[in-house]
């Protein structure tokens, strides 16, 4: 692969991965602590099918978007600019780990909800006897 800073492919692999770090810094920066109240008050997402998310969730998609970000600026930049980057061969670990991040939380999100919805409902919740 050849590393030159300006052809295209270190190009779309900067534009990206500054796009990313960005996106994950202003992930961090709304779901930072004391902004919305407790760990349970969703943090508003303009993310077309999230809807809303709990300032974890917040935290975990910035966290993955500034490290998925990184390492496309890592491997974007000639080789001699940043020595701290995944191999090639365990690239593909990087964004499956973020997923695997962002959709456990998302998960843990959904099934919070269904758990309070339950407990909300005229029943009350149900006995555990």
């Amino acid at each position: 692969m050849n590393t030159h800073l300006f052809d295209v492919w270190s190009v779309m692999g900067l534009v990206f991965g500054a796009g990313s770090a960005v996106a994950g810094v202003w992930m961090l920066a709304i779901a930072r602590p004391g902004r919305f109240g407790d760990h349970s008050t969703p943090v508003p997402l303009p993310i077309q099918g999230l809807g809303e998310v709990t300032r974890p969730t917040g935290l975990v998609i910035g966290l993955s978007l500034l490290g998925v970000g990184y390492h496309l600026l890592a491997w974007s930049l000639p080789p001699d600019w940043i020595s701290l980057r995944v191999s090639p061969a365990m690239w593909p670990v990087v964004p499956i780990v973020a997923g695997v991040a962002v959709g456990a939380s998302l998960a843990i999100d959904r099934l919070a909800d269904a758990a309070d919805n339950a407990n909300d409902s005229p029943g009350g919740p149900p006995d555990t006897c």
